[in-house]
């Protein structure tokens, strides 16, 4: 996915090393951006736990 959009937003480029640190810079763009979500839904999984009280309908399961 990285790569396709590499391509679309910088083009072809003209050397290797210069694709390879293309490709270097969009992969670390990429891997952030899933980090940051996954950040994300993890911290709303624990307030969503720490929300609920114990003992209430929601626990049990009614």
């Amino acid at each position: 996915m990285s790569a396709a959009v590499n391509y679309a937003v910088i083009g072809l480029p003209q050397s290797e090393p210069a694709n390879a640190l293309h490709h270097a810079v969009s992969g670390l763009v990429s891997g952030g951006f899933i980090a940051r979500f996954a950040g994300l839904l993890a911290h709303q999984r624990k307030s969503a736990a720490a929300a609920r009280k114990p003992g209430s309908d929601a626990d049990s399961g009614r």
